[in-house]
Parts: structure tokens; C-alpha cells; sequence
């Protein structure tokens, strides 16, 4: 996992966590006892930057390319796999349950189990959004109807490159008549 995929590891993470959590114990308990709706609103709030920070990465880039599918592929490098998703609940899951007053044992391959799914379904929807997000910023910026360009991408040309033996090439007198040569 690569630094740029941490916040999305960290944020998915504890989206897997509390559906593991509710999937393991169901009603029985609120996770975290006090500190239930700060988490529930540090997932949420988090979830949304992601959203937004995406559609800001999708409009910015989606001049310098041509078809969606590499949008999308640019913008997937930032979607943490299912394993670090998963393993990133499973400390935001421990941590958690640190944090709580002792409780009634639940099933850990109940909750092992609901990890892994939520941390499979969690990022096929971060994959699906980043795809859509893409189609959806090329068929903006190629409204027919724009009067002008929504998006500018500035593309620098390097200079010619002049070799010295061109340079400093000197005619010394034109090229032959082509009736004046043996045939």
C-alpha cells in the first residue's frame, strides 16, 4: 500500500469496522458506548472529503485525457485494496474495542467474516464511483453546447533542438541544373 492510499485505507477501514461490528453483535451495544456518533460522523465526514476530493481529481484531470477508462485508472491508484481495507478495520476494530466496557463474547469468525465482505464491497463501490466519476467529467467537459473551454491544460513544447553542423551549415553555391549532367 502506497502513502497515497492510506487516508483511503484508514477511512474505508472504519466503514468496514462498524458494519463488522453491527453484523458481529447486532443491537446489542452501540460501538464505542460514548464515542459511537463521533466515529459514526469521523466515517461519514470522511467519506464525503473522499467523494469530494475524487470529483475535484476527476474535473482537474479529465483534459489530458481522452477516454474515461484512463481517467478512471489514474484515479483507481488512489483505492486502496480489499486486504489493507480489511486490515485497517481490523486495527480500527481493536482499537474500538478497547475503548468499550466489558460485554457479551461475540463470534470472531462472524465478524472476520463481515470484514472481509464489507472491505470487498466497500472498495468495488470506491471502484465503480471512480469510474462513473470519470465517465461523467469527459462527458462534461465535451458538452457541445460550451462556449468555452471549461478546463485549461497547459502543455509546455520544448524548443527546437538545433545540432551545430546545421547551424552553421554555408552554402557555397547552388545545387547543379539537372540538364547539365552526363546522362
Amino acid at each position: 500500500m502506497s502513502l497515497r492510499q492510506l487516508p483511503g485505507a484508514l477511512i474505508l477501514g472504519l466503514l468496514a469496522s462498524l458494519t463488522a461490528h453491527a453484523a458481529g453483535f447486532g443491537g446489542s451495544h452501540t460501538e464505542a458506548g460514548a464515542y459511537h456518533e463521533l466515529l459514526s460522523i469521523l466515517a461519514f465526514a470522511g467519506a464525503g472529503g473522499a467523494l469530494v476530493a475524487a470529483v475535484a481529481a476527476a474535473f482537474g484531470s479529465c483534459g489530458n485525457c481522452v477516454q474515461g477508462s484512463v481517467l478512471a485508472a489514474r484515479m483507481c491508484t488512489w483505492i486502496p485494496r480489499a486486504r489493507a481495507v480489511a486490515f485497517a478495520g481490523g486495527v480500527w476494530f481493536a482499537v474500538i474495542e478497547s475503548l468499550e466496557p466489558a460485554h457479551g463474547p461475540a463470534s470472531f469468525a462472524i465478524i472476520g467474516l463481515a470484514m472481509l465482505v464489507a472491505a470487498l464491497a466497500l472498495r468495488g463501490l470506491a471502484v465503480l464511483t471512480a469510474r462513473a466519476l470519470a465517465t461523467c467529467a469527459l462527458a462534461v467537459a465535451r458538452v457541445a453546447t460550451a462556449r468555452r473551454a471549461l478546463f485549461v491544460v497547459r502543455r509546455y513544447e520544448s524548443p527546437a533542438v538545433v545540432t551545430p553542423h546545421v547551424a552553421r551549415r554555408i552554402v557555397t553555391r547552388p545545387p547543379p541544373r539537372l540538364d547539365l549532367l552526363p546522362a
